[in-house]
C-alpha cells in the first residue's frame, strides 16, 4: 500500500484549550461538519471530562458526523504527565491502556490511541504503550510531541520508527510542535 496523508484537525480541542478559549456545543457542530465538507479524514473533538458539559459536547459532535472519524485524547503516558500530573506507575498506565482501548474498541470500529510528549519519554516505553493498545484493539497509533521537545528531524526519526515497529498492524499519525533541530540551523 503506498503512504498517504490523512488530515486530522485539532481546531476543536485546540481552539477549546488556548486561554479564554470556549467553543460551545453548536459551534463545535458546526465547526465539525464544515470540517468534514472540506474532506478531514478525523476531527479531534476534546478531552471528555470535566469542565462539566465537555462530555456530552464530544458525543454530540460525535453523533453529528457521518464522513469523518472522531478522535478523543484520554490518557497522557509521558513521564511529566504519569508521575507528576497524574502519579500513576508505569504498571498502572499500561492497566489503563488496556482497559480504555478494549472498552473504546467494544463501540468503535476505528481507535486512535494517543502517546502524548513521546520526545520527553523512554522509547521503550513508548513503544510498549503502543505494543498494548494495539494488542488491545487500537487501530491507529498517534505520536505527539505537543511542547516542541524534538527538533523536526528527531520527530520525523520518531515517527518511522514507530512506523517501522507497527508496520502492518496498525497506522500512525503524529501531531507535533517542531522547531528546525539545531544541528540543523545555519547561522
Amino acid at each position: 500500500m503506498e503512504p498517504y496523508v490523512r488530515i486530522c484537525d485539532t481546531t476543536l480541542r485546540d481552539g477549546g484549550q488556548t486561554p479564554g478559549g470556549c467553543i460551545d456545543v453548536e459551534d463545535k457542530v458546526r465547526t465539525v461538519k464544515a470540517l468534514e465538507a472540506f474532506g478531514v479524514d478525523t476531527v479531534e473533538t476534546g478531552i471528555p471530562a470535566p469542565p462539566p458539559g465537555d462530555v456530552e459536547a464530544v458525543v454530540t459532535v460525535a453523533r453529528a458526523v457521518r464522513g469523518c472519524n472522531v478522535m478523543r485524547l484520554v490518557l497522557d503516558v509521558s513521564a511529566v504527565q504519569r508521575e507528576r500530573g497524574l502519579g500513576f506507575a508505569r504498571s498502572r498506565v499500561i492497566r489503563a491502556i488496556e482497559t480504555a482501548v478494549a472498552c473504546a474498541r467494544r463501540s468503535a470500529a476505528q481507535v486512535h490511541f494517543t502517546l502524548e510528549s513521546v520526545a520527553n519519554a523512554d522509547p521503550i516505553f513508548v513503544r510498549q504503550c503502543a505494543e498494548i493498545a494495539v494488542d488491545a484493539g487500537a487501530t491507529h497509533v498517534n505520536i505527539t510531541d505537543t511542547a516542541g521537545g524534538a527538533g523536526s528531524e528527531t520527530f520525523r526519526v520518531l515517527v518511522h520508527d514507530m512506523a517501522v515497529f507497527l508496520e502492518g498492524r496498525a497506522g500512525v499519525s503524529a501531531h507535533a510542535a517542531c522547531a528546525p533541530d539545531p544541528a540543523a540551523a545555519t547561522v
